[in-house]
């Protein structure tokens, strides 16, 4: 008998399931029977894609983070979206009415052309693209002189240049090398300031001894500085007999000016390994500089002792210097002290002030002695920042484990070095780096060890899911949660631990509108779970754990997997757990997902729940989170809420392969009507600010200072250009209402055609 549970109502659930046929073969399904016999079209076809990602496959329609600019001058936002880079260029323009209106009309137009420019023209700068889309741009125009005098105001406000990027498998690994070579630079010229300023200090004393010894007044050195046409009769063996005698400073011991020189000497040695070191205009062989990108743990370790070797030198020269400039130098005590002088008498301080290394690793085929040493760098005081790239969620190759067994460490080494105290730790993936620009110089410039765990998705053929929406759907679905540890922003855990970067965070799986046809053709919608089994149907490896079920034989015990994985497991005796998925021609599909998965999707549940408590995510003394989420995800259902700027997607597909409506499909209430079901309104948090509305009718729609549409004056048009503004808009979002004018003409019409957004 299962724990909470009667063995009463445990046999009733076993006796339904052997009276009812059509739940028993859904049941052998999902546990997988080898008995069970599945014909070859129920397999999920490969070319499905969870339903919630149909709206976004035209990629290049929807504006978002990339391609980002690798800017050249912005150190602590190194990577900017080029649309964050235009949208500032327009803010700073100071324009109204029509000239802003066409300023923003040619922003958007010559971003759309750089954008497929840098496709075909990849690791080219923003200036040259931006050049060749102009030039595109004013060939196509029908004013010349205006559109490039727009262009040009437009570009002298673009505050920044740089390489184009995309986001695919090698993005992570540009971004940071971008990054770590501003901060690199950057720290250069910290530490130049600081040994040029001893090195200096350490020239004058030099040289004030040098004018204090002997030699500086011998008769040679008085004719070498004072000779010449100009000496006249001067005898220096005179002058040189009375400056001697009328000496009375006291001449630095040849030792101590020995200490002084073989400090000066340690400091500019190390002064030539900076980056960028100047030659001071004389031709010699270059020095060599300090190698600090890596490609193992052991590379790293290595580089490290020898740099750890140099800066036993370094400091040891550094504070020499200080005593003597100070004039504490004690040779009965520091003689011996300097000549034992290593990494034990480092502060920790200095020992963390060792030149840092970057080291890239992938997590896919890490060997063991390669973690082994990884956890070794977590866990010191290192300099070392590690970007640890996630290809695809690796699965066991034990023989004897259960189908679709993950191997867990790629997914767990972040939360792991959380533990470690001190360790700076971020987990996301390639598509949220540039929102978490400003972690990543944090991260990479502390000292002290920060590892950056990054899923970037495996390489796919043309034509495939476009890798940043691979990598957005493993941080949506809680596979690949995206969280930042900082140990520098508190003491608690609620200032050092942040979700930064992970979507709906409050909630067990993002929700959000899924917009279909229901069989009678009328346009319906309903609220979705993106859970971490949707993202596993991108992976072919896993598609044999999913089999479609045709509208014929779904069952009322069929439900959806995140409402399945909050069932009691006594309960889902008699439940089939589904995802919906999105064909060709937007056909709609149920598939029954295999039991192999479940396991992996309670692991990513436990884990999310767990990460929610560390950042103080709901009050456990007032609700349980699992038992605040049902409640809360039924108010946002009730009151038909949709997550901002979520485009819709619409299944044109037979009437079989299309999802019934919320109340049929799930059980639950359908979502409910705006208050006011009469009047026009545009859903504005959904807006993707394409300009169709706005150019039909610039009087009667107009952008919010979030740069999202509203209706700004219903009478300022007619309900025609209303309608005909919905059926144009290309995420459904603009509801016409009833008529304002009842006397316009063709309004029966009209309103049969307003009816599919109402």
């Amino acid at each position: 008998m299962l724990p909470g549970h009667t063995n009463g109502n445990h046999l009733n659930h076993l006796a339904a399931i052997r009276h009812d046929e059509s739940l028993t073969d859904l049941l052998r399904i999902h546990l997988a029977e080898p008995d069970i016999g599945i014909d070859a079209d129920e397999s999920a076809p490969r070319e499905l894609i969870p339903a919630l990602l149909g709206a976004y496959l035209a990629l290049d329609s929807v504006r978002h983070d990339f391609p980002v600019v690798l800017a050249d001058r912005q150190t602590d936002t190194p990577a900017v979206p080029l649309s964050s880079l235009i949208d500032t260029a327009l803010e700073k323009v100071a324009a109204t009415g029509t000239e802003a209106e066409n300023l923003r009309r040619y922003a958007c137009r010559i971003e759309a052309l750089i954008k497929q420019l840098a496709e075909s023209k990849p690791r080219r700068r923003l200036s040259v693209l931006w050049m060749l889309a102009a030039e595109q741009l004013e060939k196509q125009s029908d004013n010349l002189d205006r559109v490039r005098a727009g262009l040009d105001t437009i570009r002298a406000q673009l505050i920044d240049d740089g390489l184009l990027v995309f986001c695919d498998s090698g993005t992570s690994r540009r971004i940071f090398e971008h990054t770590w070579g501003q901060l690199q630079s950057e720290r250069a010229r910290d530490e130049r300031v600081v040994l040029e300023e001893v090195i200096g200090r350490l020239s004058e004393v030099l040289e004030s001894e040098r004018a204090r010894s002997p030699k500086s007044d011998s008769p040679e050195a008085l004719e070498a500085a004072l000779g010449g046409e100009h000496a006249g009769g001067i005898d220096f063996e005179a002058l040189s007999t009375l400056l001697r005698s009328t000496r009375r400073s006291r001449v630095a011991p040849a030792k101590r000016v020995k200490r002084l020189r073989v400090a000066r000497k340690v400091l500019n040695s190390q002064l030539a390994l900076l980056p960028g070191a100047a030659s001071n205009g004389k031709r010699r062989r270059r020095t060599p500089q300090r190698a600090s990108v890596c490609t193992s743990c052991a590379e790293a370790m290595a580089l490290f002792e020898a740099d750890l070797r140099r800066q036993v030198d370094m400091f040891g020269a550094l504070r020499m210097a200080k005593l003597e400039l100070d004039n504490h130098y004690r040779e009965e005590r520091h003689d011996h002290y300097f000549e034992t002088f290593g990494p034990a008498q480092f502060t920790t301080e200095e020992y963390r002030a060792a030149p840092p290394l970057l080291v890239f690793l992938k997590g896919d085929t890490l060997s063991d002695a390669e973690q082994s040493m990884l956890a070794k760098i977590l866990g010191s005081d290192m300099p070392v920042k590690v970007v640890l790239e996630v290809q695809q969620l690796p699965v066991s190759d034990d023989a004897s484990a259960p189908p679709g067994t993950f191997t867990e460490w790629t997914r767990q080494i972040a939360r792991m070095a959380i533990s470690m105290g001190e360790v700076f730790v971020m987990q996301t993936a390639a598509s949220h780096l540039p929102q978490l620009a400003p972690q990543i110089v944090a991260g990479l410039r502390r000292n002290g060890p920060a590892l950056f765990c990054i899923y970037t998705a495996p390489e796919q053929p043309r034509g495939a899911v476009p890798p940043y929406l691979r990598c957005a759907s493993a941080v949506e679905s809680r596979a690949f949660p995206s969280f930042v540890y900082d140990p520098d922003r508190g003491a608690d855990w609620a200032s050092r631990f942040s979700l930064a970067g992970s979507p709906q965070i409050e909630q067990a799986w993002p929700t959000h509108a899924f917009a279909y046809e229901t069989s009678q053709g009328r346009a319906a919608s309903q609220t979705l779970d993106f859970t971490c089994i949707d993202f596993l149907m991108l992976d072919p490896r896993f598609s044999h754990h999913f089999v479609q079920v045709p509208a014929s034989r779904w069952h009322a015990n069929m439900v959806p997997m995140a409402q399945y994985l909050e069932l009691p497991r006594a309960e889902t005796l008699d439940k089939v757990p589904y995802v919906y998925m999105l064909g060709p021609e937007d056909r709609v599909y149920r598939l029954v997902v295999k039991r192999g998965l479940v396991a992996f999707a309670r692991k990513c549940l436990t884990a999310w729940r767990g990460l929610q408590a560390l950042s103080r995510i709901g009050d456990s003394h007032v609700l349980p989170l699992a038992e605040q989420e049902p409640a809360q995800r039924d108010e946002e259902q009730a009151a038909g809420s949709s997550v901002p700027g979520e485009p819709c997607a619409t299944d044109s597909g037979p009437a079989d392969a299309a999802p019934p409506p919320p109340a049929e499909a799930a059980g639950s209430e359908p979502a409910a009507e705006p208050p006011d079901s009469g009047q026009a309104y545009v859903d504005t948090d959904m807006c993707t600010t394409c300009d169709d509305c706005t150019d039909r009718n610039p009087a009667m729609f107009a952008y919010n200072e979030e740069k999202q549409a509203y209706i700004k004056d219903i009478t300022a048009g007619s309900y025609r250009e209303l309608v005909e503004a919905a059926e144009n808009c290309p995420v459904c979002i603009i509801h016409p209402g009833k008529p304002h004018d009842p006397s316009e003409p063709g309004l029966e019409d009209l309103q049969k055609r307003a009816a599919a957004f109402s």
